[in-house]
Formats: C-alpha cells, structure tokens, sequence
C-alpha cells in the first residue's frame, strides 16, 4: 500500500512540474545595421527571478551554422533582452533564433536582415 501511495505522490508531482512548463511565450528580434547588434527579447513568464525554470539557451545559426549559444543559467524577469555583436550578418540574411525551456518547450524565429526597417 506505501509503495502505491509513494508512486501515485511521485506521478502527481512529476505531472504537476511538467504541466507548469511552457516554451517562451513570445520572441521579438531587431538588427540594428549600423552597430551590427542584434537585439532578442524573450518573453517567458515564470513569476520572475527563478533559478529552476528558466530559457535554458538561446542559439542563434546564420547560413545552417551556430554562431551563438548561450546559457543564461536563470531567469531574472519574465521579459529578458539580450544582445549580441555579429559584425559578418548582411542585408538579405536570414539568420534563426531558438530559444529553449529549461523544463520543456522550445520556441523559434526565423528573421531576415532588412536595413530599411531595423535601425
């Protein structure tokens, strides 16, 4: 009877943890041609600062090649901007950005470098 107890507490808390868990809710990307700075901002809502449930990576691949990965290791708000320097991006590339769950779930863009409109 313990063990059906124990197993049936583990199922729960197991289903409970992975039902919580969400891919980041919203990606929004700008290039700045200028400075040749790429700004990713991710929304992911964990109730602020956490340590637990997180974006686990953001990688970022131009031309089928990783370029940037990055670990941030924690969450400190739900909407978190990063910024990376990429002075080899042009005007007409494609690059995507994926960013992961540290639980579960991953969410993905695919932009393309316009000098026009980003700066």
């Amino acid at each position: 009877m313990k063990k059906i107890l124990l197993f049936t507490l583990v199922m729960v808390f197991i289903f409970s943890a992975v039902s919580m868990a969400h891919p980041p809710q919203n990606l929004n990307v700008k290039f700045n041609m200028e400075d040749k700075m790429l700004t990713v901002e991710v929304t992911h809502n964990v109730g602020g600062s956490n340590t637990s449930h997180y974006v686990d990576e953001i990688i970022v691949t131009h031309k089928d090649e990783e370029i940037v990965m990055q670990k941030p290791g924690q969450q400190l708000k739900n909407k978190e901007i990063f910024y990376y320097y990429m002075p080899g991006i042009k005007d007409g590339d494609q690059i995507s950005i994926n960013t992961v769950c540290s639980i579960q779930g991953s969410r993905s863009i695919d932009y393309t470098i316009t000098s026009a409109t980003d700066n």
